[in-house]
């Protein structure tokens, strides 16, 4: 009786396992379906010796469109029956906008090296291949290559080289079974700063501020900026953060600056630059019952940017402040923030700390 219970439930198990087989499993992947879902781009890639533009014309699914079963199926078979290749494999790629769609051709080539040519001796090669958006293990497509240049373009420029030119040059390997990417940089002259624009503050805070790019601390901060330097992004978003630290440090704990535009001049080889200063309110954060350090005092009071968040900051900085000052021995330490706000002077969170007697 006990054997034949045993073969029973080895005769289950036996028949479950059988239906969760590969075959069976790619049943159930496939049975999971995208279908109804949105679009964002259909492609043909794995194979640079083709024409596929030819192609494109035999894909039903279309762009921007429900996502369909029955016309990604009919897509595969109108490919498979165009004889040119072995096989048609099809790859859904879900993003955040919708759904890639890539139909790959057997046997298919991947993409191997990216060389950048002259510009990978004045940027790191790392950082050319993040720019880049280097495709990991990706079968070959033509839109990746555009996609590329483009970036690498649009990086170039925002590093000063405003009349740098890219051309790409695709290098199929078949015995390795990759296509090798030549990206030919032109850099030629990188520009030089024009004018430094700053809108939004009055005129004798904008003389403070342009006298404050041109100091030594903006020189050893690498955010010194004049008429005549080199343009380099790595500069003005220095420059961005020491003019912000600079209003904080007068109590402008509100302040916002940003860089709004580049307006290059092929002429004169120059880009005139205009920062937007916001100063907003002045905000005066002062600590009682306890001593520290202007750099823990950076820290545990972070710079705040939008006014009416000030408050409830105030609140949650009783509960910072107790973690903080709560020595290690058994007292026990209370914070409170509160906050203080008339017509005539400027609003301020005070935090004090009393420390209660030993347990």
């Amino acid at each position: 009786m006990e054997l034949n219970l045993a073969a029973s439930i080895f005769l289950s198990v036996f028949v479950m396992c059988a239906s969760f087989s590969p075959s069976a499993a790619q049943e159930i992947s496939s049975a999971i379906s995208y279908e109804g879902q949105h679009v964002v781009s259909v492609e043909i890639g794995g194979r640079p010796d083709l024409d596929l533009e030819a192609l494109r014309l035999l894909v039903v699914q279309p762009v921007n469109a429900p996502y369909s079963q029955e016309k990604v199926h009919e897509t595969l078979e109108a490919l498979k029956n165009a004889g040119e290749f072995q096989d048609v494999e099809v790859q859904v790629t879900p993003e955040a906008y919708g759904l890639r769609l890539l139909f790959v051709l057997q046997p298919a080539l991947y993409f191997g090296v990216f060389d950048f040519a002259k510009a990978s001796k004045v940027f790191p090669y790392t950082q050319l291949l993040q720019i880049t958006h280097y495709p990991k293990q990706e079968p070959y497509t033509p839109t990746r290559i555009v996609e590329a240049q483009a970036n690498l373009l649009e990086f170039l420029h925002q590093n000063g080289y405003f009349q740098a030119t890219v051309e790409r040059e695709v290098r199929p390997d078949k015995a390795r079974g990759v296509v090798n990417v030549r990206f030919e940089v032109d850099l030629k002259r990188r520009a030089r700063v024009g004018q430094v624009i700053l809108t939004g503050a009055t005129m004798e805070e904008t003389a403070r501020m342009e006298k404050n790019l041109r100091s030594i601390r903006a020189r050893l901060r690498g955010a010194y900026l004049k008429s005549g330097k080199s343009y380099s992004l790595t500069r003005l978003q220095k420059a961005t953060t020491f003019l912000q630290a600079q209003l904080a440090a007068r109590q402008y704990l509100a302040a916002h600056v940003k860089l709004i535009s580049s307006n290059y001049n092929p002429e004169t080889n120059r880009a005139d630059i205009t920062f937007d200063i916001d100063k907003g309110q002045k905000i005066s954060v002062e600590v009682a019952g306890a001593r520290i350090s202007r750099r823990a005092r950076k820290k545990q009071i972070p710079i705040t940017r939008k006014m009416p968040w000030i408050q409830i900051w105030c609140t949650r900085e009783s509960k910072t402040c107790s973690r903080t000052f709560r020595p290690r021995v058994s007292l026990t330490s209370r914070c409170k923030a509160a906050w203080n706000r008339t017509p005539r002077a400027p609003p301020s969170c005070t935090r004090s700390k009393g420390i209660a007697a030993a347990k």
